[in-house]
């Protein structure tokens, strides 16, 4: 306090006040020090910002974070992303990062890059496809659950463009995708998200990358570019407001990988069209095909011939993932019409869902009340 007073009267030179500011800066660096020695360590990212976090630059907070965002400008982190990335995965962990910033600058393929480069994207699509990367890309926070229950350790899913969600439905799907963030850890399956904003509020990010400039196929001089993203690496740990760390260059995905990836993004551009914005039925049918799947509903189906609308809703809770009201509601009301229409018109099914009726509900359909025994259920 001393100190502070006697610059602020002028009773110091400004290279002492330099001078005491360098001072400083070391012994802090020194405490930081001890708290990694003993072999104690932590990974790359989540020690920079500890260091951070105890430094101090200047003695007004606004001018203190602005010089913290400026040395962050002039600081490149990218080998400690991908040494943080390795690292989690080496230790039994994951990666929960979010990718913000304008439309157009490159966020998706830059993290599709990412998946290759540490989760296996490129031998997906290249052994399976387009079905490759659209087992590991969420439009929609409702098709998470299916597509995690195929993925491995070490692989990673991408929630693309996460939109703002609303109505009746918005809470419960968010309260999975929080449940899902805090719990995927000892998966080692990785969650990537892009969103045009910083405000998505992810409770277990190890990190916000926003883009910040872009160095698209063919620059505006003419001269071509590099096909990469540069990124602000911003981290708050512990409950802790972000603080940026860096600059991180990410490449943009293979060009084999963007072709596929191109496929699934237009079918979301027609859903944006028609103004779509709620969760697609392609979700819907998958959850609707693996409850007939499910060994201990065909059981009670076979005593429960016809069930009712209330029914369903009560095997809806006690075998399919979570739904708020309005979407068990809503699924089971479609549950009985699938079935009236298997029933009465099979040949329409394709029609209007979409996809063919799978054997067992095929089955679930064809039962009736003189099958005491469970008829076609009980050949399944």
């Amino acid at each position: 306090m001393a100190f502070l007073v006697s610059r602020a009267t002028g009773q110091i030179s400004e290279d002492e006040h330099e001078g005491v500011y360098a001072e400083l800066s070391d012994t802090i660096s020194s405490l930081v020090d001890n708290v990694f020695i003993d072999g104690f360590q932590a990974p790359p990212l989540f020690e920079l910002f500890l260091r951070e976090r105890a430094q101090v630059y200047a003695e007004k907070p606004w001018l203190n974070e602005t010089m913290r965002f400026s040395l962050a400008l002039k600081r490149d982190i990218t080998p400690l992303l991908h040494a943080q990335i390795e690292e989690r995965l080496r230790y039994g962990g994951n990666c929960v990062l979010e990718f913000a910033g304008p439309t157009g600058f490159g966020k998706s393929s830059s993290y599709l890059g990412l998946m290759e480069r540490h989760h296996g994207l490129l031998d997906a699509v290249r052994r399976d496809g387009v079905k490759g990367i659209r087992d590991r890309i969420a439009i929609d926070i409702a098709d998470l659950p299916h597509k995690l229950e195929g993925l491995g350790a070490r692989d990673a899913i991408a929630l693309d463009e996460q939109l703002e969600l609303v109505g009746e439905n918005a809470r419960t799907h968010l309260s999975v995708l929080r449940n899902l963030e805090d719990t995927l850890r000892g998966t080692m399956i990785s969650i990537y998200f892009a969103s045009p904003g910083t405000k998505e509020g992810h409770s277990a990010s190890q990190g916000i990358l926003e883009a910040i400039s872009v160095s698209p196929t063919e620059l505006r001089d003419g001269a071509k570019g590099r096909m990469a993203t540069k990124f602000l690496y911003s981290i708050g740990l512990g409950g802790h407001d972000p603080i940026p760390l860096g600059i991180v260059d990410l490449p943009w995905c293979t060009p084999e990988t963007f072709r596929a990836y191109t496929e699934i993004k237009n079918e979301n551009l027609e859903r944006t069209k028609k103004l779509q914005f709620h969760a697609t039925g392609e979700a819907n049918d998958v959850t609707i095909k693996k409850l007939f799947e499910n060994q201990a509903l065909l059981a009670r189906l076979r005593l429960k011939v016809r069930p009712t609308k209330a029914d369903w809703k009560r095997y809806l809770h006690r075998y399919a993932p979570s739904m708020s009201t309005a979407e068990a509601d809503a699924t089971s009301s479609e549950l009985e019409e699938m079935l009236d229409c298997l029933r009465g018109s099979p040949e329409l099914f394709r029609t209007i869902w979409d996809f063919d009726p799978t054997p067992n509900m095929i089955a679930v359909a064809e039962n009736n009340d003189d099958d005491q025994d469970g008829g076609r259920l009980r050949e399944l």
